[in-house]
């Protein structure tokens, strides 16, 4: 959850540049320019969050919590399609973090209709909208428009992305998160296999590998939660669910980052009325 944004307009201090060149030592997969690189007097939106645990890349992750990542990712995009026209178009495993949970399940609401993934002990949060694109009131937001600007070397995953979105950035192309989908299966699929697997430890790998084949063929993240809920989740009786009609006009709902562009409007509107700074 968001806990608060805040502009600030000023130099990066001392001890910020001191915290980057650190990480990046000890990250060396960084693709983050250096802060001296930066205008003097750059702008930042900072956003501060609950705390999210760790990247799947360093977290020990068994089985049931595998498909239980799937379940959580595909449905927090489901509901991002309905409600915003969302996609994530950067869904690599760092930007996926797990932490510890005692909830049984997780709950999404999916157009008026619960949807209930089995937690398996860990929730899920999604991070990094770089490339991401919403429409909100009608209006399509996206801050980047090439991956040239951050990958020098395009994997495989990154070459699809741009042959489906075909250099129509502002379009909603939600098969970007069906695939993005089968490439987490594909990962936490190979983090599972293990000589010698037990029986349910070869059946959740068999389910991997399922969703990943079948990803390859579905519309969206919404149109895959409908096929494969029976093997997340569940749904709340009397609430059947139905893939979305991407061609059917559906009006925007308020959704959470309404605050965060409310606020933004104001930013610009106080800007632009004389004698405020």
């Amino acid at each position: 959850m968001i806990r608060r944004v805040v502009y600030v307009e000023d130099s990066l201090p001392d001890n910020f540049i001191k915290a980057y060149d650190e990480f990046v030592q000890a990250h060396p997969r960084s693709f983050h320019p250096h802060p001296d690189m930066r205008p003097q007097e750059q702008r930042y939106i900072l956003v501060e969050f609950d705390y999210c645990g760790e990247t799947i890349l360093r977290a020990r992750i068994k089985p049931s919590q595998a498909i239980s990542i799937i379940g959580q990712v595909a449905c927090s995009l489901a509901v991002a399609e309905r409600e915003l026209q969302f996609e994530h178009r950067d869904l690599h495993e760092d930007n996926i973090w797990v932490q510890p949970s005692s909830n049984k399940n997780q709950h999404f609401l999916i157009d008026g209709r619960t949807c209930c993934i089995k937690c398996a002990g860990i929730k899920v949060t999604l991070l990094d909208d770089n490339f991401s694109r919403i429409t909100y009131n009608n209006e399509v937001i996206l801050r980047m428009k090439s991956y040239n600007c951050l990958y020098r070397e395009k994997t495989a995953i990154y070459l699809t992305m741009e042959k489906i979105i075909n250099d129509r950035w502002e379009l909603f192309h939600p098969r970007t998160n069906a695939l993005w989908l089968s490439y987490l299966c594909g990962h936490l699929s190979d983090y599972l296999t293990v000589p010698n697997p037990t029986g349910e430890w070869q059946r959740k790998l068999e389910t991997l590998s399922s969703m990943q084949r079948d990803l390859h063929r579905f519309r969206s993240a919404d149109e895959f939660v409908w096929k494969y809920m029976n093997k997340l989740g569940h749904i709340h009786q009397g609430h059947d669910y139905h893939p979305h009609n991407w061609e059917t006009p559906k009006k925007q709902s308020v959704s959470m980052c309404s605050g965060l562009f409310s606020f933004l409007k104001r930013k610009d509107k106080k800007k632009d009325e004389p004698g405020i700074e």
